[in-house]
Order: C-alpha cells, then structure tokens, then sequence
C-alpha cells in the first residue's frame, strides 16, 4: 500500500470516529428519579418551571443556533411536536443563546417550524442545574413529572421507534430502551 492510499485510509477513520461521535447520540435510560427545579422563560417571556407541565410526557431539548447538530434536529421535534397534542405531549426547545426572542423567531421562520414554541434560557442557568455538558441535550420526562432519559447529540426524534416510545409513555407505560445502531458501533471503534 503506497503512502497516499495509507493517508486517505486514516483520513477516512478518523472521519467515521467523529460522525459516529456527532451523529450518534448517546441515550441513557434512567430509573425514574426527580427533575431538578429550574426556570426559564415561555413563549410569553415569562418564567416557568416543569411543574407547569406535570400530565404530561415532556421532551426537553437544549440547543443553540451556533450547534449544527442542534439544527440539524430541529425539522424532527417540529414534526414530533406537531404529532402529538399538547395535552399528551411537549416538546419544550431551550434556546440557550443569548439572542432575543426575535432573532429565534427569525430562524423559526426562515426553516418553517410550524409547532416548536420559543423556549429560553440566555443565561444558561439550567446549565449548573441539570449539569448537561454538550448541545443538544434532550431529557425525556414522564407524565409523573420524573426524569427517566436523557440523550446527548442529535437524534431523529419523529422516528418511528421514537413514536413507539413516546406512544407507551402517554399510555402511561414503563418502555424499555434499545441502543441505536450508532451506539452499538461505538462499542465496535473503540468508544
């Protein structure tokens, strides 16, 4: 093998070790447990917390207009949000930038979301709360108000195992989690 051949091999590797990493969000289903308390603010500008929303199945997603993988999974809460009612399910997008809401909508505009609501925390509080470390992180609340997932990275969220576990939490179930294809390779390059 000659040395251009050798280099656009590691070249190659070294592609697939970071999209798995990028692309290949990392769930972890939790044993149900509390929601920290935390604030931010509604679509109204208002401060709320999660109580608000207890009934509810709640999607909580932390993204950044500066994040390509926040951005790129956006068109799939939109649709999930839209998938569902309200009553059943939310899906909050936490906008942690510290744009003014007319900036956010502008970027709600120009990509068409017809169901994601403006959701922000500009100072990052629930940061040091809820100790997420990477954009986009998306917690999966269960209608009891209890934290029992948590997803780092993109995901496809209006995939159809995705509805499958939305459509047994609202039933009020207990779904058993399966690892995605990406996770499982992970564990085959060495993460």
């Amino acid at each position: 093998m000659n040395r251009t051949t050798c280099f656009f091999c590691m070249l190659f590797f070294m592609w697939l070790t970071v999209s798995v990493h990028a692309f290949g969000g990392r769930y972890e289903s939790l044993a149900p447990q509390d929601m920290p308390e935390f604030t931010f603010m509604n679509p109204e500008g208002f401060p709320v917390t999660l109580d608000q929303y207890k009934g509810k199945v709640i999607v909580l997603n932390f993204w950044s207009i500066t994040c390509g993988s926040c951005i790129a999974e956006m068109p799939s809460l939109d649709q999930l949000a839209g998938y569902y009612p309200e009553e059943d399910l939310m899906v909050i997008t936490v906008n942690v930038d510290p744009l003014r809401k007319p900036g956010i909508q502008s970027f709600y505009d120009e990509n068409r979301y017809r169901y994601l609501k403006i959701y922000q925390d500009p100072t990052r509080a629930s940061q040091q709360v809820l100790k997420w470390q990477g954009l986009p992180t998306t917690f999966i609340i269960n209608k009891e108000g209890k934290l029992i997932g948590r997803e780092v990275g993109y995901e496809k969220w209006d995939s159809a195992d995705a509805l499958a576990l939305f459509d047994q939490l609202i039933e009020g179930k207990n779904p058993k989690i399966q690892p995605s294809l990406l996770q499982k390779m992970k564990g085959w390059v060495g993460f």
